[in-house]
């Protein structure tokens, strides 16, 4: 018997299926996940098979597509991994932030930057290839700094917004300067392996 019958399935779910749509809405393009699916497969499935004020799992979470496409829909949903990356992304886009989170993200992000312009000499930068120097000296600078934050859901946030744009970093080559150039295509393996240097790294104190 063939699945659409099995399932019963509706023309709106196979179309989400073969969605080709670029990841957006809600939290879903904040951090781009290895391997990730469209959110219009999750939020079919999701629809289609549970009713609102129902419990969703979801064993192999990823990024928190799922979670993040349930909660929206007015599931409990359930995630689990086994990668601690997948842990720290997927509670980032699903952790509400306050207004006054908000206010204080800016401030220090406007803060910390002004800072690093003026003197990044204090950053250990890492040393992760193919990622511009100066770029490299910002996100190790503001993730240093970012412990200094009060709350820790603004240290996560400000922590995953850096992880994002070290992958914009990569994938970025620049045309003015065929030098700086990345030597090739950045994979989504080197990608999860930046990211997981620049969560995991030491922290050290710094005092002004």
């Amino acid at each position: 018997m063939r699945v659409e019958q099995t399932l019963s399935l509706d023309a709106s779910f196979l179309s989400a299926l073969h969605s080709a749509k670029p990841v957006g809405g809600l939290t879903h393009g904040f951090y781009l996940y290895p391997a990730r699916f469209p959110p219009e497969i999750a939020r079919s499935v999701i629809t289609r098979f549970s009713k609102p004020g129902e419990c969703v799992l979801d064993p192999f979470m990823g990024g928190g597509t799922s979670i993040v496409e349930g909660l929206a829909h007015g599931r409990m949903m359930v995630g689990t991994d086994v990668n601690a990356l997948s842990h720290f992304v997927a509670s980032v886009r699903t952790t509400p932030l306050s207004p006054a989170d908000e206010s204080t993200l800016k401030a220090w992000t406007a803060d910390v930057s002004e800072f690093i312009a003026r003197d990044g000499s204090w950053v250990e930068r890492p040393g992760i290839r193919n990622l511009p120097r100066s770029v490299e000296t910002f996100i190790a600078g503001m993730l240093d700094m970012s412990q200094y934050l009060p709350l820790a859901r603004q240290r996560s946030f400000a922590r995953c917004a850096l992880l994002r744009l070290a992958q914009r970093a990569l994938d970025y080559k620049p045309r003015q300067s065929p030098a700086m150039a990345l030597s090739g295509p950045a994979t989504d393996g080197r990608r999860l392996g930046i990211c997981v240097r620049l969560q995991t790294r030491p922290r050290r104190r710094y005092r002004r």
